[in-house]
């Protein structure tokens, strides 16, 4: 059996195991643990995310739940909401100096600003992205929780094609998580760090092959 202690990361030898109590010590930090929450799924990945991660939830052999943190205003989000807020400062800038010359095509400026608010529309939307993911055999449900609502996805786990971090770009500077399947692809947009996102990295891809 093989147990880990959650408090140091230390593993704990079979001698300070006792099944029959049903709780393992921990020889370094000298913590009892109860048995049941040390126990990792025999696929070979840690069941608990690292230590001090801000991923809440357990995940074992049958699956579990995870929640990931939202994003909040990273420095990705911040230089969005800067990108965005130079186009709207063109826009109105041309908007007024058409306007000046003949009204009636300031408003050709419409799909600009439509554009810049809906662009503010989606920064605002993946600050406050949060997941929730409930792993079971055979199908996962992915919530998502925004400022501006719920959504919830069903997965047969048959239909998902693939799991990988994709590098970032202009606008997001760190990878994010994409789950690919049948139907589309999902962004697991979530306040993680490299550890955070390699570990679920890990676990998504060794739950998905059971």
């Amino acid at each position: 059996m093989r147990v880990r202690c959650p408090d140091c990361g230390t593993g704990i030898p079979p001698a300070m195991v006792s099944v029959g109590t049903g709780v393992a010590r921990c020889e370094v930090c000298n913590t009892v643990h109860p048995l049941r929450a040390l126990q990792e799924p025999p696929s070979g990945f840690s069941s608990r995310p690292p230590r001090g991660s801000r991923i809440q939830g357990w995940l074992d052999a049958e699956g579990g739940t995870l929640t990931l943190p939202a994003p909040g205003a990273g420095p990705d989000h911040l230089r969005s909401v800067a990108v965005a807020a130079a186009w709207l400062a063109l826009t109105a800038l041309w908007t007024s100096r058409v306007a000046a010359r003949e009204p009636t095509l300031a408003l050709l400026s419409l799909p600009l600003w439509a554009a810049g608010v809906i662009g503010l529309g989606v920064i605002a939307r993946g600050a406050t992205e949060a997941w929730r993911l409930h792993l079971g055999p055979g199908r996962w449900i992915l919530e998502k929780r925004t400022a501006f609502g719920f959504q919830k996805t069903a997965l047969e786990t048959g239909g998902i094609l693939s799991i990988a971090l994709e590098p970032g770009g202009l606008l997001r500077a760190r990878p994010t998580l994409v789950l690919r399947h049948v139907d589309g692809a999902l962004r697991l947009t979530a306040a993680l760090n490299d550890d955070e996102q390699r570990w679920l990295l890990r676990t998504l891809r060794a739950q998905l092959r059971g």
